[in-house]
């Protein structure tokens, strides 16, 4: 029986948006990022020996292949920014983890917002959305653009459930 466990539509649905969350946190934190085979289709397993089965050539998650894609992409393309950081926690309570890498040239930004309430996070910078994982009960959306910031004073709402990476 073990060997033919699957997972639920909704706990599918629950599972990748967690495994979104949890890989914008390991691309974005410091140190050297490890993909578990196959993590990056969506393959399934439970525990040993049926924790991997054969690759799913033809039958991957898309939108997780994409997934992997910008954000390996992300933090390809701004291969600078990720060496020689200074590492400062925003916040960590709450379900909220937040955190800000910096050097001379590169500021990132990254808070996830696993609670169910809204975070406000308030800086004095400018801050523009990389991108943006949507919530465990809808379709996932990425974006690029402007964070609402009302008012310019520097208050950004996170919603409940979101990866931000500004």
């Amino acid at each position: 029986d073990k060997a033919f466990q699957e997972l639920t539509f909704d706990e599918k649905k629950i599972g990748v948006c967690r495994l979104k969350l949890a890989s914008l946190l390991q691309m974005m934190l410091p140190g050297v990022p490890c993909i578990y085979y196959a993590d990056e289709t969506g393959m399934e397993g439970f525990e040993d020996p049926f924790n991997r089965r054969c690759y799913p050539w033809g039958q991957e998650n898309r939108d997780l292949l994409s997934w992997y894609r910008q954000i390996t992409g992300i933090r390809s393309a701004h291969r600078n920014g990720f060496f020689g950081t200074s590492f400062k926690l925003l916040e960590c309570e709450n379900g909220v983890f937040g955190f800000e890498r910096e050097n001379e040239s590169f500021k990132l930004v990254c808070i996830i917002n696993r609670g169910y309430e809204v975070y406000d996070y308030y800086t004095d910078d400018k801050l523009e959305l990389i991108y943006f994982d949507q919530s465990l009960n809808e379709t996932y959306y990425f974006a690029v653009g402007a964070l609402e910031d009302e008012d310019n004073k520097g208050l950004y709402h996170i919603p409940g459930k979101y990866g931000y990476l500004l």
